[in-house]
């Protein structure tokens, strides 16, 4: 990431290590329509009817925070058309 961020290259990262930094314009998404779906965050907890208050509260932190689809659709809503290559 600090390579990336210091203009070295070009590099294919999750989109949850790379979403802040495009979104602060740190970042250009090139080659989208080449991108890889990240395979899917999974949080895993022992099965219980009664969780407890702390596992409960991480799992909707979790879901809270991590979209199910992933970052990249809103990385692309949110990118200039002029970044995004042609189709």
């Amino acid at each position: 990431m600090q390579l990336l961020l210091a203009g070295v290259g070009v590099a294919q990262i999750p989109d949850a290590l790379g979403f802040g930094a495009v979104a602060a314009g740190e970042l250009q998404p090139v080659l989208t329509d080449q991108a890889a779906l990240a395979p899917p965050l999974v949080l895993v907890y022992p099965g219980n009817r009664y969780l407890t208050a702390k596992v409960r509260i991480f799992s909707d932190f979790f879901a809270a925070e991590f979209p199910e689809d992933g970052w990249w659709p809103g990385i692309l809503a949110n990118t200039p058309a002029a970044h995004v290559p042609a189709a």
